[in-house]
């Protein structure tokens, strides 16, 4: 059923490895490049000031004001650097589906929700990159003040010494002019450097939970840690801001909406051990980093977001494993049946001459029957395993209303008895976790 099964264990560790190697690469680069920023800086500053007879309050001047400068920029710059990353790479990936004939022309021209959302992420994209432009012209500007304020206060300094001399005055003003281009470089460097580090660190954390993952097989669990589906909070935090505190139980729906790079991902990777985190989750009373990651994640059924097309047939798409959680072969043909029927997809396989023995890529399917496809995996996992947690990553919103529809009632029956955490994205808002009544 694909082709994962055939990487073992080791081949695994040492492609996570491998990458971390690579992704590795770009970090001393962005190193060597801040500290080649502040040598010439310093350099440059030291020449500014003993140009103009050494006056020590132009230099605490002149590095009081650097650092606010360069401070403000990286502050109020970095989150657009993280939503315009975001964007682009949504773009890409719609891009890259359409072109790759993943998403079918015939669909296309039937659905407006397809150039609707391609326009959204054209804008978002298109409106954090107009914000990074806003704040690259506050630093020129800033910038060429920063300069002025040099050369005039050498110029004061130098005059008031009574020790005029036009090759010091000129030094100064050249070094004050040649500190523009390393002023205005510094800080972008500065954020390509945080973003090489947290690259290492995503790499670490996976390759790190791939160890631990064998490392603690060995943790006694009780057999039935996850019945009761209760998931707590205790001034959790990840990688944003935001604390967390709370209690989820079976039958609560928790929504989870941000803008790009706003920490709904990194939520959701937390749940599924694959993040390191801060405070208290806990799982059935048990923490969560104590559960074994492949334990934790064969007890958390996960509806992905993007299509997710395993090589072989239907079968073999729908049915992840072949047990059920009391180890006995998967005898519960009905309900994959019946949640084919619900999604609108039982009909077009059984048409098929092979049924459900049809490779998948015959059936031509469009990008929202492979969102359903998603959906029946994680409805039939459910039942198979036994799940009483359920991820919802944003799916829905790339779907149309009909078929939103169909998920919807999927959802609600198959995953009754679940805790459930759905994902959506909201570009106007900040990491926002709140409870739901109903799905809607």
């Amino acid at each position: 059923m694909g082709e994962i099964s055939k990487y073992t264990t080791d081949q695994l560790i040492d492609f996570l490895g491998h990458d971390l190697v690579t992704g590795s690469i770009v970090l001393p680069q962005q190193l060597y490049k801040v500290a080649y920023e502040l040598i010439c800086i310093i350099f440059e500053l030291g020449v500014l000031v003993a140009s103009a007879t050494s006056s020590i309050h132009l230099a605490v001047l002149s590095i009081s004001f650097l650092y606010v400068v360069q401070s403000t920029f990286i502050t109020h710059a970095r989150g657009a650097y993280r939503s315009s990353r975001a964007a682009t790479l949504n773009v890409k990936t719609f891009l890259a589906e359409t072109l790759s004939g993943r998403t079918h022309i015939d669909n296309l021209r039937r659905k407006e929700w397809y150039w609707d959302t391609f326009v959204q992420n054209i804008r978002a994209s298109y409106k954090a990159h107009n914000e990074i432009l806003r704040y690259l012209e506050w630093l020129q500007l800033n910038a060429d003040v920063f300069n002025l304020v040099l050369i005039i206060g050498a110029m004061i300094f130098t005059f008031t010494r009574g020790d005029v001399s036009a090759t010091s005055l000129g030094l100064a003003i050249v070094t004050a002019v040649g500190l523009n281009a390393p002023l205005q470089r510094l800080p972008k460097t500065w954020l390509l450097t945080e973003d090489a580090i947290d690259v290492v660190q995503s790499m670490q954390s996976f390759n790190e939970n791939a160890m631990r993952s064998f490392a603690t097989e060995s943790v006694d669990i009780p057999r039935e840690w996850s019945h009761d589906g209760a998931v707590e909070f205790r001034n959790a935090k990840m990688k944003s801001t935001v604390t967390l505190n709370g209690r989820a139980e079976i039958g609560d729906k928790i929504l989870i909406c941000s803008n790009n790079g706003c920490g709904k991902s990194s939520m959701l990777h937390i749940l599924l051990g694959l993040r390191p985190y801060k405070g208290s989750i806990k799982i059935s009373g048990i923490e969560l980093r104590n559960i074994p990651p492949r334990l934790l994640r064969r007890n958390v059924a996960t509806v992905i977001e993007e299509p997710l097309d395993l090589k072989g047939n239907v079968l073999d798409n729908l049915l992840l494993t072949r047990i059920t959680g009391n180890g006995r072969i998967y005898p519960h043909m009905q309900v994959l049946e019946q949640v084919l029927i619900t999604l609108n997809l039982w009909h077009l396989i059984t048409a098929q001459r092979s049924g459900l023995r049809t490779p998948l890529k015959d059936l031509n399917l469009s990008y929202g029957q492979r969102i359903c496809m998603n959906v029946a995996r994680a409805a039939i996992y459910k039942a198979q395993m036994g799940c009483k947690i359920a991820i919802v990553d944003d799916a829905l919103s790339k779907v149309d209303l009909p078929q939103m529809g169909r998920i919807f009632d999927v959802l609600e029956a198959a995953f009754f008895d679940c805790t459930i955490f759905i994902v959506r994205l909201n570009r106007d808002a900040d990491l926002n976790v709140r409870m739901l009544n109903s799905l809607e």
